[in-house]
């Protein structure tokens, strides 16, 4: 652990950020809140991968975007072509995401991953700042840190997500941000991550190895926009 003070003091100072409100105690089964705790297997070396990939490490706080990811001019209950899907400018949702099923819930967490992969070749926070809640746990520190490195001229090489299909687990909930939703819990894996600055030198302090965490994402579902919004992101440490 002396290996990476600035890490442990980031990540585990006094304000513990990267154990989010969302996450109970109870270590079996559901807490009285209808939370599921996810215990976390993962070196201090992960946990630096995890703070860059998924929560962040900042103290300054920024709002994610309070509205729904823009929706065409119809809202019917169906949608039959690429222009008709709801999400970010370039980002459509899948056909799949577009029911409040266990399935939709489902396929746009799938989609939700493969924008954040997206963006740690981008560095182009815009779509998942709009597809966060207003409230989104885990969600405000990771659109910043993105910002701040893109307007230094950073790059990211590596920093991928996978999601680990054998642990996936679903399930609609009546109480997301305060109506119907899903939560998705599940094991992810990230690959080793360098950042570098913009003459191509690595940024000191900014390569992290790969590594495998349990995550815990709420989604909140919006039936006249046929929309998902991610409400929260949470980790354990086990």
């Amino acid at each position: 652990m002396n290996r990476y003070p600035q890490l442990i003091n980031c990540l585990l100072g006094s304000r513990r950020r990267v154990v989010t409100l969302s996450v109970q105690d109870n270590a079996d089964g559901w807490g009285p809140n209808g939370v599921r705790t996810l215990r976390l297997r993962v070196t201090a070396c992960g946990l630096a991968a995890l703070a860059l990939a998924l929560v962040g490490c900042t103290d300054d706080r920024v709002r994610p975007s309070d509205t729904l990811p823009p929706l065409p001019s119809s809202t019917a209950t169906t949608a039959e072509t690429t222009e008709d899907l709801p999400g970010p400018p370039g980002y459509p949702f899948p056909p799949e995401a577009l029911e409040y099923t266990e399935a939709g819930a489902l396929a746009f967490f799938n989609y939700y991953i493969d924008l954040l992969n997206k963006t740690t070749e981008t560095l182009d926070s815009e779509p998942l700042r709009l597809l966060a809640g207003p409230d989104c746990q885990g969600c405000e520190s990771r659109v910043e840190m993105y910002d701040a490195d893109r307007a230094a001229g950073l790059r990211y090489d590596g920093g991928s997500t996978t999601v680990a299909e054998d642990t996936l687990s679903v399930q609609l909930r009546p109480d997301v941000q305060g109506g119907l939703g899903a939560r998705i819990n599940t094991g992810v894996t990230g690959s080793a991550l360098t950042v570098f600055d913009a003459s191509g030198v690595a940024v000191a302090g900014r390569a992290y190895p790969a590594y495998d965490l349990s995550i815990s994402v709420s989604v909140a579902w919006f039936p006249a926009q046929l929309t998902w919004q991610v409400a929260s992101l949470s980790l354990v440490v086990a």
